[in-house]
């Protein structure tokens, strides 16, 4: 991918919030899912550990 387009921005951003000092939120459709991923694999990577 060369450029974000609106296209991979609707894929990939649930919402955007503009705060009234100007500062920015973003919130991406995958961020849940990639928690979820990381913390199974942490979870299997403590319990082969013991």
């Amino acid at each position: 991918m060369d450029k974000l387009t609106r296209e991979v921005l609707i894929e990939l951003v649930d919402h955007i919030k503009v705060h009234e000092n100007g500062n920015l939120s973003v919130k991406f459709k995958v961020a849940d899912q990639l928690r979820r991923a990381m913390e199974y694999i942490e979870i299997n990577i403590q319990s082969e550990a013991v």
